[in-house]
């Protein structure tokens, strides 16, 4: 009578007997003990080649990465992006240009590159160059007064039909009304152009372009305007436009400076970047968490939409308010607090400053305000420069009793169109797909296949 044993034991060869998996019926079928050597080698080896895989991939799967898909769309028409145009000196009039020695006055400023407040902000090799950067942004921030009505504000500087020669959209004049002023907290009085309304308020058309080429898109010539005191407290020239989308907010710091006494063709292609939420990047979808943070919710109302960016310089004002008791009037407003205006909270603000931007780590400080969001639209522009204007050009201009002869050496003329008529999606996707170890798996076995054996994740069924 069979044992226990022996009844397993037989059972278990006729299972491997019938197999589908052909390397262990030949280990047991072969009498010749080299040729079951061979086979069990064989099996080993296949064995060992499969859970490599297996290993291997979920590995990757767990680094969660994703596969960048970069396509160029054709889309026509394609909407022009918002113009933000600004002188880069605020302070222009000689309205301004009092502003400024009154600033100098009331700190009891003599020598602005070796003044002893402007060095005790921050000490530097380069102290008199410093200087002159915390003279010009702390009496930029000294514009922003709450008493000041917004004809004051316009006083500093000009208005946009003093030095806009000419704006042609095509060769269809621009409608002046379609130029909304504002008080950008940097460069002071600036204009919008294309925002979908116009300076009464009302609904305007979007501008669309549906053909590309030298006369294509929209073309403006500008007088920079300079400071005419014997005393010029200006510190940079020029103008200063930006481009951004129309559901999103202003980010001058991210537009470009036209050089005068040239044409500057800009070349612009729109760019809408797709990201995978948490654990595939820094992204995330779901904000809910970030819901009772003071400086999130400040961040959506200060904005169209919601901005990493806008929530950072939110969150500098959060840390500004927990340092000085105030808020910096040169950045959006967080809360109801008060503006640094006295000459202790604007010293008090310059070190806070300095601390937060070049000592603190930005997204360790705000990661629980400010989260990363997963969709942003942005405008790739190429810049090129050539000499202008040309005499003919010149010529024309005094004609159209557009400009004196004298300020020719301050002329600006730009152009701006689509490179192409297509906007560029960068899509992240995930590289592993539900399912995709499995994928992964039957995409690389078959590369690895032993000649002696057939490989196969799993041992097989039994047919």
């Amino acid at each position: 009578m069979k044992t226990l044993r022996e009844n397993l034991s037989n059972k278990f060869k006729d299972w491997i007997l019938d197999s589908t998996s052909h390397g262990f019926p030949k280990i047991i079928k072969n009498e010749k003990f080299s040729l079951k050597l061979i086979w069990i080698i064989g099996v080993v080896l296949s064995i060992s080649c499969c859970c490599y895989f297996i290993i291997n991939t979920i590995i990757n799967f767990t680094k969660f990465e994703v596969t960048t898909l970069v396509r160029h769309k054709t889309q026509i028409p394609l909407k022009f992006p918002v113009i933000s145009i600004c002188h880069n000196e605020m302070f222009l009039s000689a309205q301004g240009h009092e502003f400024r020695n009154q600033f100098l006055e009331s700190f009891s400023i003599v020598n602005i590159f070796n003044d002893s407040f402007l060095t005790s902000i921050q000490k530097s090799d380069s102290q008199a160059s410093l200087n002159v950067d915390f003279f010009d942004y702390l009496s930029r921030l000294k514009s922003y007064n709450q008493n000041f009505t917004n004809g004051i504000k316009k006083s500093f500087g000009f208005n946009l039909e003093s030095y806009m020669i000419s704006c042609f959209i095509e060769s269809v004049d621009c409608d002046i009304n379609n130029f909304i002023w504002y008080y950008e907290r940097f460069f002071g009085n600036c204009y919008l152009f294309n925002t979908g309304k116009s300076r009464n308020g009302t609904k305007c058309t979007i501008l669309e372009q549906t053909s590309v080429g030298q006369y294509s898109g929209i073309r403006m010539e500008f007088l920079s305007k300079t400071n005419d005191q014997v005393n010029d407290l200006s510190v940079a020239k020029g103008i200063h436009i930006a481009l951004f989308d129309q559901n999103s907010n202003v980010n001058p710091f991210r537009g470009i400076d036209l050089s005068t006494k040239h044409l500057t063709n800009i070349i612009v292609r729109k760019r809408v970047t797709k990201k995978i939420p948490y654990p595939y990047s820094e992204c995330e979808e779901d904000h809910s968490k970030f819901l009772s943070s003071e400086v999130y919710q400040a961040t959506k109302e200060n904005g169209v939409s919601y901005s990493q960016n806008l929530c950072f310089e939110l969150c500098y004002q959060s840390f500004l308010f927990s340092n000085c008791n105030c808020s910096d009037p040169s950045k959006p407003t967080f809360k109801s607090t008060p503006f640094c205006n006295s000459n202790l909270e604007i010293f008090c603000l310059g070190q806070s400053y300095t601390e937060f931007y070049a000592k603190l780590n930005i997204n360790k400080k705000c990661e629980n305000d400010c989260p990363l969001e997963c969709e942003r639209t942005e405008y790739n522009f190429r810049v090129s420069l050539t000499d202008y204007p040309t005499d003919l050009r010149a010529k024309s201009l005094i004609l159209l009793n557009k400009i004196h002869l004298k300020s020719i050496s301050f002329m600006i003329h730009w152009n701006m169109w689509k490179f192409k008529i297509d906007y560029q999606p960068c899509n992240k996707q995930k590289k592993y797909q539900k399912g995709g170890i499995c994928q992964s798996l039957s995409s690389e076995g078959p590369k690895h296949v032993l000649a002696a054996q057939k490989l196969r994740c799993g041992f097989g069924a039994k047919s």
